[in-house]
C-alpha cells in the first residue's frame, strides 16, 4: 500500500518492547493536536464483526484524513471524482473506531481545500476507479497525508517533539536533502494490513462482498 522506497520497521525489530502485534502509534501531543492545521486519520469499521478480527490483528477498515474541521475520503462512485468531504468522524454506514494524530499541516485552509480540488480532478481517484485491494481508501488518505505533510515538514516536527512520543511507533525511513531519516508512519499498519494480504488469502467471492460493503459514498 505504501511506496516501495519506504521501510516501515515494527518496535520489535527496531529493539522496542510489546506485548503483542498489534501496532502501537505515538500518543497526540496535546498541543499539537489542539490546533486547526492538525492532521489526523480517522479509521473506521466497515462490518460488525471487526471487534473479533480487530482482537486476532485483522479487520476491514475504511479511513479518511481530518484537518481544519473537514475530513477527506476516498470511494466508489458510478461517475466522476470519488474524493469527498465528509462531516469528521460520521461516515455511515462505517462505524468510526478510532483517530491518530500525525503532525500539523503548514498549508492554510485555503491551501488544504485546493489541495482537495486538485485531487477532485485527478483521474486517478475517479469513482469508478476504486478497487478493495488495489486503489482504495486507504491508498488516498496516505497519498492525500503526504501532500499535507511532506517528509521535511515531518522531520521537523519529530526534531521538536518529545523523544518519549515516538519511542513505541511504527517508523518508516524517508529522505530529506540527501539525508535519510526515520519517521513514524503515516498510516498505522493495522488499518491496511488486510487490504495488503486480502488477495492472497480471500476466496474472489469475500472480496466482492467487502468490496460492496466498502463504500461510503452509496445511497441508503
Amino acid at each position: 500500500m505504501r511506496p516501495n522506497s519506504v521501510t516501515v520497521v515494527s518496535p520489535s525489530e527496531s529493539g522496542g518492547a510489546g506485548k503483542s502485534d498489534a501496532p502501537v502509534m505515538p500518543e497526540v501531543h496535546e498541543d499539537a493536536a489542539y490546533q486547526p492545521n492538525a492532521v489526523f486519520v480517522n479509521v473506521y469499521d466497515i462490518m460488525k464483526s471487526n471487534s473479533w478480527l480487530w482482537s486476532v490483528g485483522l479487520g476491514v477498515h475504511h479511513a479518511g484524513i481530518q484537518v481544519y474541521g473537514e475530513e477527506y475520503q476516498y470511494g466508489r462512485c458510478e461517475e466522476g471524482t470519488g474524493v469527498r468531504a465528509v462531516e469528521p468522524r460520521h461516515s455511515p454506514p462505517h462505524i468510526f473506531r478510532e483517530q491518530f494524530n500525525v503532525g500539523q499541516t503548514q498549508l492554510s485552509a485555503r491551501e488544504v481545500q485546493d489541495l482537495f480540488a486538485s485531487f477532485q480532478r485527478r483521474e486517478l481517484w475517479l469513482g469508478s476507479r476504486y478497487h478493495l485491494v488495489k486503489h482504495n481508501c486507504i491508498h488516498f488518505a496516505h497519498a492525500f497525508c503526504e501532500a499535507l505533510l511532506p517528509p521535511e515538514v515531518r522531520v521537523a516536527q519529530m526534531r521538536m517533539a518529545p523523544p518519549s512520543i515516538y519511542q513505541s511507533a511504527y517508523m518508516e525511513e524517508v529522505e530529506v536533502n540527501g539525508r535519510r531519516y526515520s519517521l513514524p508512519v503515516l498510516i498505522p499498519p493495522h488499518v491496511d494490513r488486510l487490504g495488503n494480504y486480502a488477495a492472497y488469502f480471500l476466496p474472489e467471492s469475500a472480496l466482492q462482498m467487502l468490496d460492496s460493503i466498502d463504500n461510503p459514498f452509496r445511497s441508503t
